[in-house]
């Protein structure tokens, strides 16, 4: 991004969880106010290193595909850190893999999937924060509202609405909404995720095959987040 950093500030919040923490930022758009909760808790059956790989992935289970089914043009390196105590602006670098590749706390990716709901858009995020410059650990919900106020501002493309029949009509959303998705409630999303979960387990007869129930998981995990 060239444009100068976005104004934010930390602010612990004073009631309910003390590990909580409220961010305010500053952008074109207005200012916006989100409370970003602690990570979720480790289970206690097990060692650490394996109990923050599983709470990561129900992170992602809760809204998102649990197991990742998406198309994605190209691989991208997600590293994960689980510390109780990040020192402030730690940036973390690394010689090139040969693939887009992003830093992240776990704090930070509980966010996203809490934001965005969507493992598909989630994934596509990370893409595009892997082309921006590196920003200090726990500070990707930031960065997460200064592309969203970028996208609020951007204007809409054009599209031959015709593609899908005589009539169609131009629907623009942003592509990272600002408000979480399912602010407004969440039985759409619950709806989704029954759908999803319907489609994995049906059985398939001839002719189809794994290859048309995972192009369909995809497709509808693609649905954009804020439509």
């Amino acid at each position: 991004m060239t444009n100068p950093p976005t104004p934010f500030l930390w602010l612990p919040v004073q009631d309910g969880d003390p590990e909580a923490l409220m961010l305010v930022v500053d952008t074109p758009k207005g200012t916006h106010i989100r409370c970003i909760p602690p990570a979720l808790p480790l289970p206690a059956h097990i060692d650490h290193g394996q109990g923050a790989e599983e709470a990561t992935h129900t992170a992602a289970a809760t809204w998102g595909m649990p197991d990742f089914v998406f198309q994605q043009a190209e691989w991208i390196a997600v590293f994960l850190l689980d510390h109780p105590h990040v020192p402030r602006d730690t940036v973390v670098t690394w010689q090139p893999l040969g693939m887009p590749a992003i830093a992240l706390t776990r704090r930070d990716w509980d966010f996203l999937f809490d934001q965005l709901r969507s493992t598909t858009a989630v994934l596509d995020y990370l893409s595009r924060a892997a082309g921006e410059p590196a920003v200090p650990l726990g500070d990707d919900p930031v960065r997460y509202c200064e592309l969203a106020a970028a996208d609020a501002d951007a204007a809409p493309r054009e599209i031959d609405t015709e593609l899908v029949g005589a009539g169609g009509t131009l629907f623009s959303a942003p592509q990272l909404p600002q408000a979480p998705a399912g602010s407004d409630g969440t039985n759409v999303h619950r709806v989704l995720r029954m759908i999803l979960e319907d489609i994995a387990l049906t059985p398939l007869g001839e002719p189809m095959t794994e290859l048309n129930r995972f192009t369909v998981l995809s497709d509808l995990d693609r649905l954009p987040v804020s439509a």
